[in-house]
């Protein structure tokens, strides 16, 4: 099925206004275990390379941090097939250094979220994952140097926006920006460069869904720490709206080098250096003894423990592909339902 995408790109509150230089093929909106994803996943090409489009806070807006469908976004990407993912988020700045119009590739987080549902796990089945590195050391380092050729640079005197490599974002529940009191301790905290509200626990399930995932986030403000520049969601969409053009460019050539380094990491499995965040699930991750996990439990991660089960045993699967899941889901879905018959017969 080369109609499928193996690279996704999650949009949120800026960067990418208007979807420009997309060109839409065809929408997947399934219905999965954790629900329905935001809005329709867009399947499409961009700069001659296939992904999928999510749209992290739905068509229009209309989802808070704390409302966005992680689980059902991710779940939905994994049974498109996709293994690679660059994600956007807007992000206000606790560091001086990190100016508003600037972007910052995040190497670390901290969750200060609470209550939003964080793993695809339980319900019959433990897993622990590795999260000492979130994101993918690989794609956020390609990232790096893809910017560095699109002649940014985290020296701010040589361009007007630069980008900033190992930032450590702070993700906060909102929907409410910080107290003065808030982002002033933030601010004194020389950890943090960061805070925004959506990485969290979206980043979490990448790795239980072995995913590779960078996240460049677009510094938007200074939080409140700085009186003279107090957030607010209109000071966020018109610094996101400026650096839309810049984002869009470093987008398009990322894209194409990420489709380049996917197919050269597949090519190393035997390799000692391959990424891992692709085989999280391996050793001791799942808790659960393998025998123990019921033909239901297998059913519903089917597209998250594919992999890991077939290690063990062929047996251990439910008779049922990945690409007929999709197929299956994809003929019951709200968006455009005789796709799954067209695609059957390609």
């Amino acid at each position: 099925m080369d109609r499928m995408p193996k690279i996704a790109l999650i949009v949120g509150s800026g960067g990418f206004e208007g979807q420009e230089g997309f060109a839409e093929e065809w929408r997947f909106y399934p219905l999965t275990p954790f629900g329905w994803p935001s809005a329709p996943i867009k399947v499409g090409l961009f700069n001659g390379v296939r992904i999928a489009l999510v749209l992290r806070h739905g068509e229009g807006h209309t989802l808070l941090p704390s409302e966005v469908p992680y689980q059902a976004n991710i779940y939905a990407l994994k049974m498109l097939g996709v293994d690679t993912v660059v994600a956007l988020t807007t992000v206000g700045s606790l560091d001086r250094r990190f100016k508003p119009g600037d972007l910052a590739i995040v190497r670390q987080m901290v969750d200060h979220t609470n209550g939003r549902p964080s793993t695809f796990f339980g319900r019959g089945i433990a897993a622990h994952v590795v999260m000492a590195d979130p994101v993918c050391p690989h794609m956020s380092d390609l990232l790096y140097q893809t910017a560095k050729f699109c002649g940014l640079v985290h020296i701010r005197k040589a361009v007007e926006t630069a980008l900033h490599d190992s930032a450590v974002l702070k993700v906060m529940e909102g929907p409410a920006f910080s107290t003065g009191a808030e982002s002033q301790m933030n601010y004194r905290n020389p950890l943090p460069n960061l805070i925004g509200m959506t990485a969290m626990p979206e980043v979490k399930l990448f790795r239980e869904a072995e995913m590779r995932v960078v996240y460049l986030a677009i510094i938007t403000d200074n939080d409140c720490w700085c009186e003279r520049d107090v957030v607010s969601a209109g000071l966020v969409a018109e610094n996101s709206g400026k650096v839309s053009p810049i984002v869009r460019k470093l987008l398009a050539r990322v894209l194409v080098a990420f489709q380049a380094k996917r197919k050269w990491l597949a090519r190393r499995k035997r390799r000692p250096d391959r990424c891992s965040c692709v085989s999280a699930l391996d050793g001791p991750a799942i808790a659960t003894d393998l025998a123990h996990i019921s033909d239901g439990v297998k059913r519903r991660l089917h597209p998250i423990l594919k992999r890991r089960l077939a290690l063990g045993s062929k047996e251990q699967l439910p008779s049922i592909s990945s690409e007929e899941m999709c197929l299956e889901r994809l003929a019951h879905s709200r968006v455009r339902p005789k796709l799954a018959a067209d695609m059957q017969q390609q």
